[in-house]
């Protein structure tokens, strides 16, 4: 039976790829939003968690969005 496991050079490859992204968007408040978002919370759960409005979250991921779309891939 095959592994559901990732192969490591992937997973690695994969972990590389999410921190260069992380780290451009420069601002601590974006890298939390952002995480939040991939670990699979709702904007209205992250918005609860960070005392935002749900608006207010919508926007930071649009601005995340864009700034990953003009990040160039490593």
């Amino acid at each position: 039976m095959p592994s559901r496991e990732p192969d490591p050079a992937a997973a690695a490859e994969m972990a590389e790829q999410c921190g260069h992204l992380l780290r451009a968007l420069h601002d601590p408040e974006l890298e939390a939003v952002a995480l939040a978002r991939v670990e699979g919370y709702s904007v209205e759960e992250i918005a609860g968690q960070r005392g935002y409005a749900a608006r207010s979250i919508k926007r930071k991921l649009q601005r995340i969005r864009g700034l990953w779309e003009k990040e160039p891939r490593p």
